[in-house]
């Protein structure tokens, strides 16, 4: 394996880690912002000087609304593809869902962990289901995790997942995100297939959060 970074120093330092090669490069393919999340700005405004074949960026896009605007504008002007990696929408078993079972005629979530980093998800995985029949409640004031999903289908079948507590495990499923992160963002590299949750997918969902922030005060 070999890490590529546009900041020697760190490349370094991941090559100590990982035990791999490390080289400084200024232009690449694909960039990947896997930063904290009040970073994800100022990095996807720097990347757009190497004019990348791809970026995919880890949710949320970008901590504020005026932020992720400006990001899907700017990505637009400079025709640079942007994925965002809101995990349940590579998923196959989870994009077969409506398939398998028909059409999504409800949802329900309660959740805690910040709205945009938690609620992103949500709106995301209910959009991918054509799910516009749900509820939602952030439960802000507990310190342990709480999240709860659930997804009733037209043939009576009830998809959910829960997680209560900071002890219970993800779902194993989720263990192999990444790797179908990477067979899409190859496959649209390819010409083969599009972005599965683009840019502008994700700034739908922060609108939609701030929506329900609104609706919650």
């Amino acid at each position: 394996m070999r890490i590529d970074d546009i900041d020697i120093e760190k490349a370094w330092k991941a090559m100590d880690i990982w035990k791999c090669m490390a080289c400084y490069h200024k232009y690449f393919d694909i960039a990947i912002i896997a930063t904290s999340d009040n970073s994800h700005y100022i990095n996807l405004i720097d990347v757009i000087n190497y004019n990348p074949k791809l970026v995919i960026c880890e949710k949320p896009l970008c901590n504020n609304l005026n932020q992720a605007q400006k990001i899907v504008e700017f990505y637009k002007q400079k025709n640079i593809p942007l994925m965002v990696d809101n995990t349940r929408n590579f998923i196959p078993e989870l994009r077969n869902l409506t398939k398998e079972h028909g059409k999504a005629i409800s949802g329900y979530a309660l959740f805690n962990r910040g709205l945009l980093h938690s609620a992103t998800h949500i709106f995301g995985f209910f959009r991918m289901l054509g799910c516009d029949n749900y509820k939602m409640r952030e439960l802000s004031e507990l310190d342990f995790r709480v999240w709860v999903l659930c997804v009733t289908f037209e043939d009576g079948f009830i998809w959910s997942e829960e997680r209560i507590t900071n002890d219970m495990p993800v779902p194993s499923m989720y263990d192999y995100h990444m790797k179908y992160v990477v067979e899409n963002a190859f496959d649209f590299l390819e010409g083969k297939k599009p972005i599965l949750y683009t840019g502008e997918d994700a700034l739908k969902d922060i609108e939609e959060c701030f929506n329900l922030q609104k609706n919650m005060i």
